[in-house]
């Protein structure tokens, strides 16, 4: 389950930032999600969406290989955060949904 996120503007650039927890309510340890990361205007019509595989959210991080081979154990919490690019994008709203490929 993802139970926390923040959407941010970078300020200069196009790019948002996302943060989001993932939190494996479970019993054993599970691979990790892909991302899905809906935006939405004003009328809560989608504008934009974009999924993310873990290794696309744990780009950058020194133990992504480490991480992403040991799943998410029982009961632990994930926190990503990871920028992209959003041109032209006039989002109001957005939704979080982790999902497996």
């Amino acid at each position: 389950a993802v139970v926390g996120t923040e959407l941010q503007a970078l300020p200069g650039t196009s790019a948002l930032e996302l943060t989001a927890i993932v939190r494996n309510r479970g019993q054993l340890t599970v691979e990790l999600p892909a991302i899905e990361l809906t935006l939405s205007d004003t009328l809560n019509r989608i504008v934009a969406r974009r999924v993310f595989t873990p290794v696309d959210y744990l780009a950058g991080r020194s133990d992504a290989r480490s991480q992403i081979q040991s799943g998410l154990a029982a009961g632990a919490d994930l926190t990503v955060r990871f920028a992209f690019e959003a041109r032209g994008v006039n989002a109001a709203g957005f939704v979080v949904y982790p999902f497996y490929l």
